[in-house]
């Protein structure tokens, strides 16, 4: 395998199966637990359901982006939610986990919006410090879009 074809192929054998790791640390984080660096790699666990998320979201996403930028921002909304639902609930799908996130964001896509713009101050700081406030950042925006989606989860549709 070349040097190219691992940065092309690397990131989307690596990154689901960590970002879905990452995602059960910041669940247990915002209900109390404590982080354990070993669930990290537990994401690994369900590797086949994290990758198929991870490559139909990024598809979905960009042929909706293909129509205009708002409707692939909106779509993008409306799956953010999925990886969330993919860490709390085992039985489900990469695919069924990107159908709930469309379903509970439903009525809600405006009020995540304006949170993700909230951040961008954040992010600024994170740009003017080289990186160093990300350190602080980072977990406050996982954190935040956590107790959000706790938030939204059971809610019935507004």
């Amino acid at each position: 395998m070349t040097l190219s074809s691992f940065l092309v192929v690397g990131p989307i054998l690596l990154v689901p199966p960590l970002t879905l790791g990452l995602t059960y640390n910041i669940l247990g984080m915002t209900q109390g637990e404590k982080v354990d660096l070993g669930v990290l790699f537990s994401g690994f666990n369900r590797f086949g359901d994290a990758v198929v998320l991870y490559i139909v979201q990024s598809i979905f996403t960009f042929l909706w982006s293909l129509l205009l930028v708002v409707p692939g921002i909106i779509k993008a909304i409306s799956y953010s939610m999925s990886t969330f639902i993919l860490a709390e609930h085992p039985e489900m799908s990469g695919l069924e986990a990107l159908k709930e996130s469309q379903r509970i964001t439903n009525g809600r896509k405006a009020d995540l919006f304006v949170l993700y713009l909230s951040f961008i101050p954040w992010i600024l700081l994170g740009s003017v410090t080289c990186g160093l406030a990300m350190i602080y950042v980072g977990p406050y925006m996982q954190a935040t879009i956590a107790n959000f989606y706790h938030e939204i989860k059971n809610q019935p549709m507004a």
